[in-house]
């Protein structure tokens, strides 16, 4: 937790590095981010999209959408960045930004 790259990431900050690569300034908290777009349907998720788990503004957990039910996660300093399956974890809700 709260560690920010670029050797180590907690999810907020993976999510904030992934999109400023594509020139999209983001929020650095989870909560923030999980309202920082619009929403979207879990059944209308595309590549991209925040992924978020708890409630919007209160999400304590979020990753980005890659598609295929999968999505980029910092999950913890054990397994560090991986590629999740939804399937395992479903998520809360989802905003767009892009």
């Amino acid at each position: 937790m709260g560690a920010s790259g670029p050797n180590a990431w907690d999810c907020s900050s993976l999510v904030q590095a992934a999109f400023k690569q594509a020139g999209v300034d983001l929020p650095r908290v989870s909560q923030d981010q999980s309202v920082a777009g619009t929403p979207v349907a879990l059944s209308n998720i595309q590549v991209g999209d925040i992924l978020y788990w708890g409630g919007a503004g209160s999400a304590y957990h979020v990753g980005v959408y890659i598609g295929n039910g999968q999505y980029l996660d910092a999950a913890n300093p054990s397994k560090g960045v991986v590629i999740q399956d939804l399937s395992g974890y479903p998520a809360s809700g989802a905003v767009r930004v892009l």
